[in-house]
């Protein structure tokens, strides 16, 4: 897949955020856009006010001058129009005079954006669902927000991870501030009435990273389907999809095997951020909208993946340390559950598949086939994992790697990788192959892979995400 897939216009190149340096035009204009490590592709901005401030740029002004616009304030509506305008010159963008920088719901809710809805649940009973990613830009928690804002809390809510996002199973309910936390990844995953008895409010601040097994965002559909039928606001401060909001990856879950892990039709990355998920559920789930309220990121596009938000990466979890773990993790996690190290408990989780019995030989060759005419790479390591699968134990290993640093379709990637794996070991259990299924969502998917028949695969998966990018189109909140 090349770098410029998808890519219209001059707007498509734009980078986001605030980098200290300055772009030559002219290889935004050709299109030409690099190797992708060196120029981060993001939003289609549609159109640009340029401040008078900005007028002190003299650089800025040189370039805009020919143009004859007003000094007062330099608005471009068509890009089209600009990039003609431009052509042929030698010109540069200071873009941090020009993008503003990504604002998640919180850091809007800090800054007053909300102040209308904040009114309507003021001096109500309020509940927070949190973990250290619901935190400001300047790293402020959530909970310190809340109490910044008067929002008037008498309890928490953690998800799996627990409160820290640092602990792995069940986790015990407990307290912080002299508020009780209750734990939704423990003797419960919904909330409870007692838990929620007095409540009018509940606020939802959680990184999700892009995947229908990652849990955080089936808790807040535990939330929806307790709350709403009780009359209970819930709240969504919403954050970027790390994996960006244009490649949507199927298969879509079948019934049944939906689970904690896959609760709702989704395809297995669907390019939805948490308020687009919560507004999704309700809407399949019937319940009442007025409910749901979602305080959006600002000047975030779905064009834009983590790096180009400018925002901190937080870690979600034990093995997601970094974005680059978090974009591998939708392919090698489809084998989570089927006998073999993902990596997890490595310096690489979810770049490398390992196992005590692991044929690198055979591997190779299988890989070599299925990622003919790809820029996958692949070597032999050997690793002992720190936990998870293979805890302990001397591994024979395969480290992936990717061209352009992470992969841009990683569910197709982890199809691959599964046809390899059972074509290099025709021996593999049955029963821990089909255990892939309750992360893989597709029962003919598995079954087309197992028979070797990477292809057909494949097209399901396609087709899959082409008919839910039809059906989300009503519940996006960005462009």
């Amino acid at each position: 897949m090349s770098d410029c897939d998808g890519i219209q216009d001059f707007s498509d190149c734009l980078l986001a955020g605030l980098w200290p340096f300055f772009l030559p035009v002219e290889s935004l204009l050709s299109n030409d856009c690099g190797s992708g490590r060196d120029i981060f592709l993001s939003s289609v901005v549609k159109s640009v006010v340029i401040k008078p401030h900005v007028e002190r740029e003299s650089r800025l002004l040189r370039l805009f001058k020919p143009l004859k616009w007003p000094k007062s304030s330099l608005e471009c509506h068509s890009w089209s129009g600009l990039s003609s305008a431009l052509t042929g010159r030698v010109a540069f963008l200071k873009l941090a005079t020009m993008i503003s920088p990504v604002t998640p719901g919180l850091d809007a809710l800090r800054a007053g954006d909300a102040a209308e809805l904040e009114r309507e649940w003021r001096g109500q009973k309020c509940a927070l669902l949190f973990n250290p990613t619901g935190a400001a830009r300047d790293d402020t928690s959530a909970l310190d927000v809340c109490h910044e804002r008067g929002i008037e809390l008498v309890s928490l809510f953690s998800p799996e991870h627990g409160p820290r996002a640092d602990r792995e199973g069940d986790i015990e309910s407990s307290t912080e501030e002299n508020l009780p936390i209750h734990s939704l990844y423990g003797a419960t995953r919904r909330p409870t009435p007692a838990m929620l008895n007095g409540l009018e409010t509940i606020l939802c601040d959680l990184q999700d990273v892009g995947a229908r097994f990652y849990t955080y965002s089936s808790t807040i559909f535990h939330i929806l389907e307790e709350a709403l039928p009780r009359g209970i606001r819930v709240v969504v401060l919403d954050r970027p999809n790390p994996l960006g909001g244009k490649v949507v990856e199927g298969p879509i879950i079948e019934e049944e095997l939906r689970s904690f892990i896959g609760y709702a039709p989704l395809p297995v990355t669907h390019g939805l951020t948490m308020g687009e998920l919560a507004r999704f559920f309700v809407r399949w789930r019937g319940l009442d909208e007025s409910l749901l309220v979602v305080v959006p990121v600002q000047n975030w596009t779905r064009a834009q993946l983590w790096p180009q938000t400018g925002l901190k990466w937080r870690q979600p979890s034990p093995n997601l340390p970094d974005f680059r773990s978090a974009a591998w993790y939708p392919g090698l996690a489809l084998l989570e559950f089927s006998g073999v190290s993902v990596g997890r408990g490595t310096k690489a989780p979810f770049q490398i598949l390992a196992a005590p019995w692991l044929d690198f030989a055979r591997m190779q060759k299988a890989l070599e086939g299925a990622f003919e005419n790809t820029n996958f790479s692949f070597e032999r390591v050997e690793v002992t994992p720190t936990r998870a699968t293979f805890e302990g134990q001397h591994c024979v290993g395969i480290r992936f790697e990717y061209e352009m640093g992470v992969p841009s379709h990683p569910v197709e990637f982890g199809l691959r990788v599964m046809a390899a794996l059972r074509r290099a070991h025709p021996d593999f259990s049955p029963e821990l192959w089909r255990k892939a299924g309750q992360l893989l969502g597709s029962k003919r998917v598995l079954d087309a892979l197992w028979n070797g028949y990477l292809e057909n695969a494949l097209d399901i998966a396609r087709s899959d995400s082409e008919k839910f990018k039809r059906e989300r189109e009503t519940v996006l909140f960005y462009g």
